[in-house]
């Protein structure tokens, strides 16, 4: 199965890294280096650098919705599957609707509740006894789409982001 990979900080590198072992990855879609530190010189984002250690295409949009071509270059690698996970920014459904098998979103929280970005951190900060992950389809508005599969976890007053 060839995936087209969507996702950036170092969470969805995680992912990214496993998936490689066991799939072929198709191509990577990261946000735009950032300038960071004192010095202000541009930086990948984690998933970019696991992206030039397998040696896979990366596509960095500033904005995937304007970005010209992007549509026809993604569908030119022929990818079954999609799987965006932290992308951070909403994919337009001429894209998501490329892939044979469609496009998944894997997010961290059982949705509905907790949509949008910051998810574990917001489970921490609420207080919640009961936090997850939930797999679904994606749609055009966030975190909305039929949720194929969830699996819930249990927080621990000692866990922290890394833990969950």
């Amino acid at each position: 199965m060839r995936i087209g990979y969507f996702g950036s900080p170092d969470l969805s590198a995680t992912l990214l890294s496993a998936l490689h072992k066991e799939f072929e990855i198709a191509f990577i879609v990261t946000n735009p280096d950032r300038p960071k530190g004192r010095s202000a010189n541009p930086v990948p984002t984690p998933v970019a650098l696991v992206a030039e250690q397998i040696g896979c295409p990366v596509y960095k949009f500033a904005s995937i919705k304007k970005e010209a071509g992007a549509c026809e270059l993604l569908a030119s690698h022929n990818a079954d599957i999609f799987l965006v996970f932290a992308y951070g920014s909403l994919i337009p459904r001429s894209i998501f609707d490329l892939p044979p098998e469609k496009t998944l979103n894997l997010h961290a929280s059982l949705l509905p509740e907790l949509r949008g970005a910051s998810p574990i951190q917001s489970s921490l900060l609420r207080g919640f006894p009961v936090t997850g992950w939930t797999l679904q389809y994606i749609t055009e508005e966030l975190d909305a789409g039929d949720i194929l599969s969830s699996c819930e976890i249990h927080v621990l007053d000692s866990d922290r982001v890394p833990e969950l």
